[in-house]
């Protein structure tokens, strides 16, 4: 069952890509923003193995980075006894949908990051770990 949601979850991501303004409504969940951006955590992709949650986020900026890009998906599997996040994997795209770069560590390459308190990382570390 838990791989029937994780194909469900990577062909919704990467076969019809939403624009950004698709992807408040109910499903992504707002963790916080920047000067430049807005960060959501999608909950339908919530994925809890004892402390860890794997989880797909969503960073959608106010303006085309010089690469083109206007939003990034990131897939993180986030440690709560530890309150550390791990970066999986980073998709940007364009505002079309189209794929600016995409890059996939191999678990050789990860290093969990410390969450802080206050931080954007630490609402998202609180939304995957209720």
């Amino acid at each position: 069952m838990r791989s029937f949601h994780k194909a469900l979850a990577l062909s919704i991501l990467f076969s019809s890509t939403p624009a950004p303004a698709q992807f408040i409504a109910g499903r992504w969940l707002p963790s916080g923003h920047s000067d430049d951006a807005r960060f959501y955590v999608d909950r339908l992709t919530l994925e809890r193995r004892g402390n860890l949650v794997s989880v797909w986020t969503q960073a959608s900026y106010e303006r085309p980075k010089p690469t083109g890009e206007i939003y990034s998906m990131s897939h993180l599997e986030i440690d709560c006894a530890a309150r550390t996040s791990d970066l999986i994997s980073v998709t940007d795209y364009r505002p079309d949908g189209s794929v600016v770069s995409r890059i996939v560590l191999e678990p050789s390459e990860r290093r969990p990051a410390p969450v802080g308190t206050g931080s954007i990382a630490g609402t998202m570390l609180s939304i995957a770990c209720r």
